[in-house]
């Protein structure tokens, strides 16, 4: 005899994932697209998987970029959200631990 998940307990069986910690910045960065000249915007947070940029140069949804920090350091990732003039990045690759401390010192 098997016995159905009652209704009330059937949301309790979704994985949630957690988010990854978020660390407050207030950095300049330079944004590259195919073909576009390179824009400046503000990283205001980042995680190990993505970051929030904001930037006066209107972006779309699933466009690829090449953030680069005023050290160098360069971060190829994907617009996965946008909200007037905010978008949030998902980045190809999850950054490093030596990625992570770099950028929160900047």
């Amino acid at each position: 005899m098997t016995t159905a998940i009652p209704p009330s307990h059937a949301n309790r069986t979704r994985h949630v994932i957690p988010r990854d910690r978020r660390y407050k910045v207030n950095l300049w960065v330079t944004v590259h697209q195919h073909e576009i000249t390179p824009i400046s915007a503000r990283m205001s947070n980042f995680s190990r998987r993505g970051c929030r940029i904001a930037c006066m140069i209107p972006l779309n949804a699933d466009d690829q970029l090449v953030i680069k920090t005023e050290d160098g350091e360069r971060l190829e990732a994907k617009i996965v959200w946008a909200n007037a003039r905010a978008y949030g990045c998902e980045f190809e690759t999850p950054l490093a631990d030596r990625e992570i401390i770099t950028l929160a010192r900047l």
